[in-house]
């Protein structure tokens, strides 16, 4: 009885043994990972952007570089812009700062639409933010197509 009872014992750890190397291999090797770099003429995630250089910069292409180097081509992204504007406050009757949203989808283009690059131009201001959102973006050689993390910038 014993002797059945070791056995039993050696084939449940060999089981788990063999579980376990199945587990390991069903994991993703993150080694090989796309991960990708996001920005609007010098611009990434995270930097702080002046009003001045942002005006300056309005016809740049926004770019998605992955971490072999290379650089995909846009085929469509949602530009988000969230603009100051006033208000009247309809409890105290008083005017306020509000923060308005419009949006609009680019296609097969790595620039601001004409239209919007006008009226930003005449507009912008500090504490408003530009977002790139909803980025496809291609592979040249393998036509593969992803979706990147979105970019925004926050004016100064």
């Amino acid at each position: 009885m014993r002797h059945l009872t070791i056995i039993i014992l050696a084939i449940c750890f060999a089981g788990n043994l063999v579980a376990q190397d199945k587990q390991a291999a069903a994991k993703p090797d993150t080694s090989k990972a796309i991960k990708f770099t996001v920005q609007f003429g010098p611009y990434k995630q995270g930097m702080p952007v002046l009003v001045d250089d942002m005006k300056r910069l309005l016809n740049a292409d926004l770019k998605v570089t992955d971490n072999k180097g290379e650089v995909w081509t846009i085929v469509s992204y949602r530009l988000g812009y969230r603009k100051k504007d006033t208000n009247d406050d309809w409890k105290t009757g008083k005017r306020k700062t509000i923060l308005v949203f419009n949006a609009v989808e680019v296609q097969n283009s790595p620039k601001i639409p004409a239209a919007w690059q006008k009226s930003m131009l005449e507009s912008l201001q500090s504490g408003e933010e530009i977002l790139f959102e909803q980025i496809i973006a291609q592979n040249s050689k393998t036509k593969k197509m992803m979706m990147p993390p979105s970019l925004t910038l926050s004016l100064r």
